[in-house]
């Protein structure tokens, strides 16, 4: 499900012309398995990755190009 929400937002991301989009994850324990999930779906429809690890919400949302965080909620 993760690869296919992945694939979605790099869709939108290049209808945007954005060829890169950083991702991030809280601290859930569950958060790397599922970034790396939605990470693969990204890069596999064409998109570029920086992944910026496990940072809080906040910090994600404020930068321009980071479309996807695996929240807790």
């Amino acid at each position: 499900m993760r690869r296919k929400i992945g694939q979605a937002i790099a869709s939108e991301a290049r209808a945007r012309h954005i060829s890169t989009l950083a991702v991030g994850y809280d601290g859930r324990l569950s958060g790397p398995a599922l970034n790396d999930a939605l990470i693969r779906g990204i890069i596999a429809a064409g998109v570029n990755v920086v992944s910026i690890g496990m940072v809080p919400t906040p910090d994600c949302i404020l930068q321009p190009y980071c479309w996807a965080q695996v929240p807790a909620s």
